[in-house]
């Protein structure tokens, strides 16, 4: 079932909702983009600990007699990437793509991701950095300027240091089609992101998933127009 929006839908970044399709879109990404690569290279996805989280419950183990407390494990929050390996040159990764969380936007977890990031900018990798989420501090490498945008994509080549290219997409927008680099001896490949958002949308039914949010106010608010734009999408949702 499509979603009401033309791109991305607003509602996905409430609470409860965005780390399963963070978790979801990475696989379909991975996909994707294996089905565009030139047979020479593979994408993989690859997870990391993130340790500004707060641990969460995840079984309680034994239930322990008189004034002792119950025994629990504690289950770390992961977050998942994907890597671009060059077979012909021992598996060298030449691409790493971030598909950012709220946790990369803000505090400690915002301070790790810049770490993470100048080690990728400081190799020979590119690194695609896709930031679909109107909330939090801007993290992406490339900087970002005040303007009528929701969400920004910024790809920083290797092959030319202190710059980057940068997509700057309206809450309105589809996504775009990113033309996307390897290495010098192959051209470039093609990803069609709003495709891989609509798939992912699609297949995780998340137009039933948020119905029962629909009602409610966009988190973070919106301005006022784009809230009124926003029930209009809605309501002719509905309709159809």
């Amino acid at each position: 079932m499509p979603g009401p929006f033309p791109g991305i839908d607003p509602y996905i970044e409430r609470i409860g909702f965005w780390q399963e399709f963070h978790n979801s879109c990475i696989c379909v990404l991975n996909g994707a983009i294996n089905a565009s690569l030139p047979e020479r290279f593979v994408a993989r996805t690859q997870v990391r600990a993130c340790p500004d989280s707060l641990p969460t419950v995840f079984a309680v183990t034994r239930k322990l007699t008189g004034e002792l407390p119950d025994e629990i494990l504690l289950e770390e929050r992961r977050e998942a990437f994907i890597e671009i390996l060059d077979r012909a040159n021992g598996k060298q990764v030449v691409m790493v793509i971030e598909l950012l969380s709220p946790e990369n936007k803000r505090g400690e977890g915002r301070e790790e991701y810049r770490r993470k990031q100048r080690a990728v900018l400081q190799s020979r990798t590119h690194l695609l950095e896709l930031d679909l989420l109107r909330g939090g501090q801007h993290t992406a490498y490339a900087p970002d300027v005040p303007g009528d945008h929701a969400y920004l994509l910024s790809l920083a080549d290797a092959r030319r240091p202190w710059s980057a290219f940068v997509w700057r997409v309206g809450m309105r927008d589809a996504l775009p089609a990113l033309e996307l680099p390897l290495t010098e001896d192959v051209d470039p490949f093609f990803l069609d992101l709003q495709a891989v958002f609509d798939r992912c949308y699609d297949e995780g039914r998340y137009a039933a998933l948020l119905e029962d949010a629909y009602p409610d106010p966009v988190e973070p608010p919106l301005s006022e127009t784009d809230a009124t734009w926003a029930r209009e999408r809605l309501t002719l949702s509905a309709v159809d």
